[in-house]
């Protein structure tokens, strides 16, 4: 018989389910897309792969022993503000300016709104790490990959 001490939490069983009918889910809605090979991918099969992937992650949470010595992790309380609204406000912040100030303006205010959630970031290291994430992913979706994105609209 097993001791309370040794059985999961609800909360971990919930993100274990959540998890793998997720990646069950998006794997299956892979398979209504030409597949392709691994030469020359489909626009289903990184999807697959995502969700499959997904799916083996959940897994491997699921085999990992439930460990009694474990804190219990505490609830929201007003600490969690500060990092939901940066981060939901750079993410707000980058649809509203990705199409009426541009690709460049837009990567450098996410990035800079996500770093302020944490208070111990000094903005000048934020605002350094946002110009080389912008010079990275302009490169990257810009150029590499052809984005049909302004870089900046005047």
């Amino acid at each position: 018989m097993k001791t309370d001490s040794a059985r999961w939490p609800k909360e971990r069983l919930c993100v274990v389910a959540i998890l793998f009918l997720a990646g069950v889910f998006v794997a299956m809605q892979a398979l209504d897309y030409e597949l392709g090979t691994l030469r020359r991918m489909g626009p289903g099969y990184f999807p697959l792969l995502l969700g499959i992937l997904l799916s083996l992650l959940a897994c491997i949470i699921a085999l990992e022993p439930a460990s009694p010595a474990r804190a219990a992790v505490p609830g929201p309380g007003r600490r969690a503000v500060r990092p939901v609204l940066c981060i939901l406000g750079g993410i707000l912040m980058f649809a509203l300016l990705i199409r009426n100030a541009g690709f460049i303006p837009a990567v450098l205010a996410c990035v800079v709104a996500a770093g302020l959630a944490e208070p111990r970031n000094r903005l000048f290291e934020i605002v350094l790490l946002g110009l080389a994430v912008t010079v990275f992913a302009s490169v990257v979706f810009i150029y590499g990959l052809g984005v049909p994105v302004r870089l900046v609209a005047l």
